[in-house]
């Protein structure tokens, strides 16, 4: 088995590709550091299941920070046997001290007539609007 040493300062193609991939890969991660919160697991959320129960205030404050919310987080679960959906979990991400959580149940949703349904409507339209980012996941 023969051995082959470089002189210092010398390289071969693979190890100047790898080192040209490796400062790649560092770069690309300096840039999401600029530009996304570091997860804070320790951080606890405020979670508003959204019903008919809420009240206008309340809703009317989700919609003011939804306005000043421009990324996402979500998940849906679908309601076992009928496939149908159930709920939608959105997390609101931003560098708040607590992430903001909504839990939309879409069975305990108000009569679509009552004045709550409106706001909760407002609320959905304002993050689902195009000029925000989503991070989703599937469990396919």
């Amino acid at each position: 088995m023969s051995s082959f040493h470089l002189p210092p300062g010398e390289t071969t193609s693979k190890q100047a590709k790898n080192r040209k991939n490796r400062e790649k890969k560092r770069l690309r991660n300096q840039t999401f550091q600029n530009q996304y919160p570091p997860f804070d697991g320790a951080k606890t959320p405020i979670i508003h299941h959204i019903t008919k129960e809420n009240s206008i205030s309340l809703t009317d404050s989700l919609i003011v920070k939804a306005h000043r919310t421009s990324r996402y987080r979500s998940d849906t679960e679908r309601q076992r046997g009928t496939n149908e959906p159930a709920l939608i979990q959105i997390e609101f991400v931003d560098n708040s001290t607590s992430p903001t959580v909504i839990i939309v149940k879409f069975s305990h949703l108000p009569l679509p007539s009552s004045t709550v349904f409106s706001k909760i409507k407002t609320l959905l339209s304002t993050i689902f609007d195009d000029g925000n980012n989503f991070l989703a996941w599937d469990k396919k």
